[in-house]
């Protein structure tokens, strides 16, 4: 099943917020939530993207972070100690270890079982009911989407959230603002090598979400996408969700090299992309290039034990082999 794309919409669970009331209230019939866009007509002085433009930006970031997804994509076959990666030469005796699973699992565990702190100091003893409205508000927020995301045969958030970390070396979050979630507000958890984020004047300037999603999903996601309602339902589609970080925040989606949903002017930027370890600095080094320090922008857990691992699986067999021979010379 493929996951659900640039168009949120909350049918994940049917479960009432007991604060959809006053967050309806604070956000106000004229705010812009995702059921309420403003109609793609330009405005702010920046004008929508093309398809070609986008199609264009795509290309150019998926080739800037391809050593960053060939680094995710090893680490991968390590953690998933896959049968055919796994294979010697006839006849070899070969030692695999399974320590890249079990770090990552047991210290995403250790971080998953602390619980956030979330406390909402009144301002003033008139404001000590509101502010303890608001953190329970805030708590039930937390539970609603740890038990959403686990309705969808995923692990429990905090964890998904740790192994994201350590696995990849990157988070990459989107939160927006869903008139047809009981909460108002959906958060999903995205796979970072799907991820493709331009930075410019030290902040991420524009992000291009490149996907596989089968014509019935994206169908369930836009419907408007009539376009497609001919093709067989099981039919895999290559998919660009853009999202600029300039106002007015212009946001498109593309399936079949065709629109599926137009750009609009979404009015807030709605991605969360954090990174762990890695390189300090963004600029090229002397004697490396910029795709060098791209590829170790967030190198996580595993890029300083895979290299021991290996040695250590090499010398075991080793001495495996030299048991054997000893035993049957």
């Amino acid at each position: 099943m493929a996951r659900k794309s640039a168009n949120l919409r909350g049918t994940e669970s049917s479960e009432e917020s007991p604060y959809a009331a006053d967050v309806a209230g604070a956000i106000g019939p004229g705010s812009v939530t995702h059921g309420g866009e403003i109609e793609a007509a330009g405005g702010n002085g920046h004008r929508a993207p093309t398809m070609e433009e986008i199609r264009e930006w795509a290309k150019a970031d998926q080739e800037f972070w391809a050593g960053r997804n060939k680094r995710m994509l090893r680490h991968q076959r390590k953690f998933e100690l896959r049968k055919q990666d796994l294979k010697g030469k006839a006849g070899d005796t070969r030692v695999y270890l399974n320590d890249c699973k079990v770090l990552v699992e047991k210290i995403a565990s250790m971080i998953a079982r602390r619980d956030p702190r979330l406390e909402v100091p009144p301002r003033g003893e008139e404001n000590a009911v509101a502010a303890q409205a608001i953190e329970d508000g805030l708590r039930w927020w937390e539970g609603y989407l740890r038990r959403r995301r686990v309705q969808g045969l995923h692990n429990p958030l905090p964890y998904d959230q740790a192994q994201s970390l350590l696995l990849r070396g990157w988070l990459c979050e989107r939160i927006m603002l869903d008139t047809d979630d009981p909460c108002w507000i959906s958060e999903e958890v995205f796979e970072p090598m799907n991820i493709y984020p331009r930075l410019s004047g030290g902040r991420i300037k524009r992000l291009c979400h490149i996907y596989s999603s089968t014509v019935g999903d994206v169908l369930d996601d836009f419907p408007q996408a009539t376009q497609l309602s001919g093709l067989d339902e099981r039919q895999v589609l290559s998919c660009v969700a853009y999202y600029s970080n300039v106002e007015p925040y212009w946001h498109g989606v593309i399936a079949n090299d065709e629109w599926v949903k137009e750009p609009v002017r979404l009015e807030y930027w709605p991605w969360l992309v954090a990174v762990a370890k890695g390189a300090f600095s963004h600029e090229a080094y002397v004697g490396g290039t910029e795709a060098e320090v791209a590829e170790q922008t967030g190198a996580g857990l595993l890029d300083a034990v895979e290299d021991i691992v290996e040695s250590m699986q090499k010398f075991l067999s080793m001495l495996t082999a030299t048991a054997a021979k000893q035993e049957n010379p």
